[in-house]
């Protein structure tokens, strides 16, 4: 719809081109079997990813959710680690008080 100029007038189609380009050359390398002699092909895979995240940023609402979510798995890993800690003290006591009645 937009014609060749002006789909490459915008960074996004342009990311979007390389992305795609990147793809097919990696399937059709894999495919003919010219990709063993490219072990590194399989990381130019990974731009894929920055598609999304770059989905994510124009949706807010979406970005918000991520956002949260991102936090409270980073509280539940400092819970874990606490909870961790915790055992370990108790577990040093408990041996230290009654490692000669039960060893």
């Amino acid at each position: 719809a937009y014609g060749a100029i002006d789909y490459f007038k915008l960074s996004d189609n342009v990311f979007d081109f390389f992305v795609i380009m990147i793809t097919i050359t990696t399937i059709v390398l894999v495919d003919t079997g010219l990709g063993v002699s490219l072990p590194n092909i399989s990381i130019l895979r990974a731009f894929r990813i920055l598609r999304i995240l770059r989905v994510l940023r124009r949706i807010k609402k979406l970005w918000q959710l991520l956002s949260t979510v991102l936090r409270s798995v980073m509280a539940v890993i400092n819970l874990l680690t606490f909870m961790a800690f915790c055992i370990a003290a108790f577990a040093i006591l408990g041996k230290e008080l009654y490692g000669s009645r039960f060893p």
